[in-house]
């Protein structure tokens, strides 16, 4: 949070102002990245995003356990699977069931 200050306040300084396009942009997108993060929050809100980041990291966690134990298959006809290659739907057709490709 030092550092997001600092650079808070540098960026209203003259000396930034004056800097040429690139290192002006450099600022200020470092200046973006670290609110993004939620410096630029109140304790209390960037405490509460926290939570939230980790929720969202929680459920996130839990959707690519349950996609990597899902064993739901679907059977198509050819027919239906127009528009895949031809390769995709040889590699498919008849493991499950006879005359539909089976997608996992």
């Amino acid at each position: 949070k030092d550092v997001y200050e600092r650079l808070k306040a540098y960026s209203l300084t003259d000396e930034c102002k004056n800097l040429d396009s690139y290192n002006q942009h450099f600022v200020k997108s470092a200046l973006q990245d670290f609110e993004r993060a939620g410096l630029a929050l109140s304790e209390e809100d960037g405490n509460r995003l926290q939570q939230l980041l980790e929720q969202e990291t929680a459920v996130c966690d839990e959707y690519k356990k349950n996609l990597g134990n899902d064993d739901t298959k679907l059977f198509f006809t050819e027919d239906q699977l127009k528009g895949c290659s031809r390769d995709f739907i040889q590699d498919r057709l008849g493991k499950d069931e006879k005359g539909k490709c089976t997608i996992t």
